[in-house]
C-alpha cells in the first residue's frame, strides 16, 4: 500500500475517533443539561402546592397567609343570605373583619327564572366588620337586610338586583324596608362605616321603602344605586329625633337614579305617589348638602302619576331642584 494512502488512513481513523470522543462528550453535557432543567421545573412546582389557602400578606414576621378575603361560592350552605351569615357569625371569622367575595354564588337552574332566594337577614347577629361583594344576578329578599357598624355592601352594577319578594315568588312577601342602614338594637347610640354600591333595588310595586338611614353616621354613604317600583320612598335620611340617633355626618348619597317602571304605568301606584328622595334637615341648603353627583327620577306615565315625574319631596314636603 503506498504511503501516502496509509498516512491518509491513519489520520482519517484518529479524526473519527476525536469526533467519537467530542459527541459523547456533548451528549453527556446535553443529558446533564436537560437534567439540570427538569430539576428546576420539579424546584419551581413545589412553591406552587404550598399556595392554595388565603391570600398572602406581609406582616411584621414577612410573608404569611391572610383570611382577608373569603371565596362564599365554595361554601353554600343553603341560599345566598343564609351562607354570608355563617361566614359572618362563625369562630374563624377574622375580628378585623374580611372581604366575602359572593360574586360565584350562581342560582339553580329550578329558581324562579334564575334569580335566587334570600330566605333571611344575611346580617343576623354580627358584630365584626365585612365588605360583600355581591353578584351580577337577583335575590329575593324576603327580609329587610339591615347592616350593623362597618358593613359594606357591593354589586356588581345595575344587574346585581335586590328585589323585593312577593307572595307569587316567595313564601311571604317582603314588608317595611329593603335596607335599613344601621338600628336602634345594634347601634349604640349610633352607627359608622355603613355603605351601599352598584346596584339596583326593585320594589315590585310593593308598599316598601328601598333604603332608610336613621342611624348610620361618619363613613356612611349611598352610591350608584337604581332603585325601581318602590311606592313609597326609595331613599329616606333621617335627622336625629326622640328614638333615633339620625344621619348625620353621613353621605355623600350620590348617582341615585329612581324610577317607577316607566316601560308599564301600571306599577306606578296613586295614591300616592312615590317619594323619590326624603331627606330630614333644617332647612333646605343643609339637605342639599347630602346629595353629590347625578341624583335623577325617570319620567312616570301621566295617567298613572300625579305628576309627570314621580313625586320628589325632602323634608317639609319641599321638592330638591337639584333632582332632574
Amino acid at each position: 500500500m503506498p504511503r501516502k494512502q496509509t498516512e491518509w488512513k491513519r489520520t482519517s481513523s484518529r479524526f473519527w475517533h476525536h469526533a467519537g470522543r467530542v459527541q459523547g462528550v456533548l451528549a453527556v453535557e446535553l443529558i446533564l443539561a436537560l437534567s439540570a432543567v427538569m430539576g428546576l421545573v420539579l424546584l419551581s412546582a413545589q412553591p406552587l402546592l404550598g399556595q392554595v389557602g388565603g391570600n398572602a400578606v406581609y406582616s411584621s414576621t414577612g410573608l404569611a397567609a391572610s383570611p382577608a378575603f373569603i371565596d362564599a361560592s365554595d361554601l353554600q350552605i343553603g341560599d345566598i343570605c343564609n351562607t354570608i351569615n355563617t361566614i359572618l357569625v362563625g369562630s374563624n371569622y377574622p375580628a378585623t373583619g374580611a372581604v366575602i367575595d359572593a360574586r360565584g354564588f350562581m342560582p339553580s337552574k329550578t329558581q324562579f327564572y334564575g334569580s335566587q332566594p334570600c330566605g333571611s337577614n344575611p346580617f343576623s347577629l354580627v358584630t365584626k366588620p365585612s365588605t360583600v361583594l355581591l353578584p351580577a344576578s337577583t335575590i329575593l329578599l324576603s327580609f329587610t337586610w339591615v347592616l350593623p357598624n362597618n358593613t359594606r355592601i357591593i354589586g356588581e352594577g345595575p344587574n346585581s338586583v335586590l328585589r323585593a319578594c312577593t307572595s307569587g315568588t316567595c313564601t311571604a312577601a317582603l314588608s317595611g324596608d329593603m335596607i335599613d342602614m344601621g338600628s336602634s338594637s345594634i347601634c349604640t347610640p349610633a352607627c359608622s362605616g355603613i355603605s351601599v354600591e352598584h346596584l339596583t333595588l326593585d320594589g315590585q310595586s310593593l308598599s316598601v321603602n328601598g333604603i332608610v338611614n336613621s342611624y348610620a353616621q361618619e363613613s356612611s354613604y349611598v352610591n350608584d344605586v337604581a332603585m325601581t317600583n318602590i311606592h313609597l320612598t326609595g331613599l329616606s335620611v333621617v335627622g336625629p329625633g326622640t328614638n333615633v340617633a339620625g344621619a348625620n355626618g353621613s353621605g355623600p348619597y350620590s348617582n341615585i337614579i329612581y324610577g317607577c317602571s316607566p316601560t308599564d304605568g301600571s306599577l306606578c301606584k296613586i295614591p300616592p305617589s312615590p317619594v323619590c328622595v326624603s331627606i330630614q334637615a333644617t332647612n333646605a341648603g343643609a339637605a342639599r348638602n347630602y346629595l353629590y353627583g347625578h341624583l335623577r327620577s325617570t319620567t312616570c306615565p301621566t295617567s298613572r302619576c300625579h305628576t309627570s315625574e314621580c313625586q320628589q319631596q325632602l323634608y317639609r314636603g319641599r321638592p330638591y331642584r337639584g333632582i332632574r
